[in-house]
């Protein structure tokens, strides 16, 4: 079941992706934490983004035991925070390649293993490899980062533009405003190795132990000050001029635990 520009879900197959039952997202709906769609026949209709919602529902309501004000109150915060959803699904568009077709297939994973990974189903994730769906950036970075990539690598490259200079302007950008970060590309060649990046991490944006991959990666701190955690235990506290190097094979995640923006350059290159 779809409409023009994006895959809608019925509550049982939503019910089924947050691992709840129907139940709950009704009661969810008559709490008032959200408002569903409705198809012409009436029935409760769901896109990727009201997924998306709910398991922030679920979250706040089951896994951390808000009562109803609580949730409420998340719930508003979120919404006002988060409208921004058509800047999102402009970016998220400008991501849409072959590559992410590509790097399941390299992988030698199927489809339904992709989905069921990351919380998505398989139609939809078939509608992103074949660029026929704006899905949103969250959706898009957990794909990225089930494949061990940066979301910018999925960029197509038109090779009649790419250059040797990029003017500071002409910088392609993801901005990820709910995680705090800002990443730009620094390069404008196709090169299936090398990813060289700017990095603004806002005060308190982290990001959580990513799956390890092939590669390497070296980050040099611009300004401001990050940690590292390489591994299980190894933590490093970057500040500025500080640079670290390490594979990509190990685990490895960070945190801007400061009061202050940090800019850090951000270099990886694949191993095929």
């Amino acid at each position: 079941m779809s409409t023009t520009d994006s895959i809608v879900f019925k509550i049982q197959e939503v019910a089924k992706i947050i691992n709840v039952v129907p139940a709950t997202i009704r009661n969810w709906e008559q709490h008032g934490f959200f408002t569903p769609k409705r198809s012409s026949n009436g029935y409760r209709v769901f896109d990727q983004h009201d997924v998306e919602m709910l398991k922030k529902i679920k979250n706040w309501s089951i896994d951390m035991k808000m009562g109803t004000q609580a949730v409420k109150m998340m719930v508003d915060s979120y919404s006002l925070n988060n409208n921004v959803s058509a800047e999102e699904n402009s970016v998220s568009k400008k991501l849409l390649s072959e590559k992410w077709k590509d790097s399941r297939q390299s992988k030698n994973k199927t489809i339904k293993e992709v989905a069921d990974a990351v919380g998505i189903s398989t139609s939809y994730l078939s509608k992103i490899e074949n660029m026929q769906v704006n899905p949103s950036l969250e959706v898009l970075k957990k794909i990225a980062d089930y494949y061990g990539e940066n979301v910018l690598y999925f960029l197509p490259v038109d090779q009649k533009k790419a250059s040797q200079l990029v003017k500071k302007e002409q910088r392609v950008s993801v901005i990820d405003k709910n995680g705090g970060v800002t990443i730009e590309n620094l390069l404008n060649q196709e090169n299936s190795r090398l990813s060289f990046m700017m990095y603004t991490l806002s005060p308190g944006s982290q990001r959580p132990t990513m799956q390890p991959h092939s590669g390497n990666e070296i980050v040099f701190v611009l300004s401001g000050e990050v940690t590292f955690t390489i591994g299980k235990e190894t933590v490093y506290q970057l500040e500025e001029g500080d640079c670290l190097s390490y594979s990509s094979e190990e685990n490895h995640s960070w945190c801007n635990e400061s009061d202050s923006e940090a800019k850090l350059l951000w270099f990886y290159e694949r191993v095929v």
